[in-house]
């Protein structure tokens, strides 16, 4: 898992560069707070969340929806672009604490909103599965290492209310009942 965690601050130009080479790392399986939100305390950092969306989907990188719910982050706006795109998303609760485990809850609720269901979440799959992703993704960063990475399109964005552009650690767990 990585995240961005210094440097909030960086124009939308070189938030996703940053990013986008980030996802190059051949050790890289999950991009956890996607858009560095904190609600109600710090916007989302500027980057061009579809180029992210795409080059995460072509390294098969997941996009973690943080469901603290201080964090809320991938917004459930942007889900409907990430399954478009083939990509997985992984649910963590961000838990500091034991009690923190059940705001995987939130999470849940946030990909169900955004159109997702358990195929389209990393950490719904069984263990085989999830190591699956895990070394598919990473024999395919590898063997890629060798070679430039793509230069991402220019989109439109998708648009959040409030004027950021769109942008949001697996814990495995079963749900009783479901």
């Amino acid at each position: 898992i990585g995240s961005v965690h210094s440097r909030f601050n960086m124009n939308a130009e070189e938030m996703t560069a940053r990013v986008l080479r980030a996802l190059e790392a051949p050790r890289l399986t999950i991009l956890g707070n996607p858009t560095g939100r904190l609600l109600l305390s710090r916007d989302p950092y500027q980057l061009d969340m579809d180029a992210v969306i795409q080059r995460a989907a072509a390294r098969s990188v997941a996009l973690e929806i943080n469901a603290d719910p201080h964090r809320l982050d991938l917004d459930w706006r942007v889900l409907p672009a990430v399954k478009r795109a083939g990509a997985l998303v992984s649910i963590g609760a961000d838990a500091h604490n034991i009690a923190g485990i059940d705001y995987v809850d939130f999470g849940v609720g946030i990909a169900r909103k955004g159109g997702l269901g358990p195929d389209d979440v990393l950490n719904a799959r069984d263990l085989d599965g999830f190591t699956a992703f895990a070394r598919k993704g990473r024999a395919r960063r590898t063997s890629a290492a060798t070679q430039p990475p793509t230069t991402p399109r220019r989109s439109s964005g998708a648009a959040i209310p409030g004027g950021s552009s769109a942008r949001g650690a697996a814990v495995p767990r079963r749900r009783r009942g479901t």
